[in-house]
């Protein structure tokens, strides 16, 4: 587990950088390059975790990833200075936060929906169009399905849990009859 503080620091402090340099998403590709390495090679992921490998080593291999990559300096310092203070196991959580920032800024909000069965084309248009409406955000779907739902929908975003499905209707009709037999 990691501290969620931290992870904020850290992504909060690459961010403002980011923005000074007006290079927020290039900052953001190149650090999601590195977290998707570290889950794709090995070795990569053994190097950079390694409490036997020398800082000065990860370094080196961050420079020629950056030079190869044509990474921001923006994102090189940051690098290192994740690797000195030995912090790279954060850089999953540090990107997922920093894309966070990424799309507020942007005006950007993640919604995940979980169906009943597969929506069509125009279902999902009109479930977007209405929460872009409501949210006053760009609105990016993720799409699932469950069939214990029965039927309808599961609207989920931030903390926000939408239920509109069969399931959770039913769920509430038992839950005011049990309180009625009370």
């Amino acid at each position: 587990m990691y501290d969620l503080k931290i992870v904020r620091n850290y992504s909060e402090a690459l961010f403002a950088n980011a923005v000074k340099g007006r290079v927020e998403e290039k900052v953001f590709n190149q650090i999601s390059i590195c977290c998707n390495l570290l889950k794709e090679i090995e070795l990569f992921k053994e190097i950079m975790f390694s409490p036997i490998v020398e800082n000065a080593g990860k370094s080196k291999i961050v420079l020629a990833l950056s030079e190869k990559l044509h990474f921001e300096k923006i994102t090189t310092q940051f690098l290192n200075v994740i690797i000195k203070n030995a912090r790279f196991r954060l850089i999953a959580p540090i990107t997922e936060h920093y894309q966070k920032l990424l799309e507020d800024k942007l005006g950007i909000k993640r919604v995940s929906i979980v169906s009943a069965a597969k929506l069509g084309t125009k279902d999902t248009e009109t479930i977007k169009r209405f929460l872009e409406r409501q949210l006053q955000k760009i609105i990016e779907l993720n799409m699932s399905e469950d069939q214990s739902l029965i039927g309808g929908v599961i609207v989920k975003y931030d903390s926000n849990l939408l239920d509109y499905s069969v399931r959770g209707a039913i769920n509430e009709v038992e839950k005011i009859a049990r309180a009625a037999k009370v």
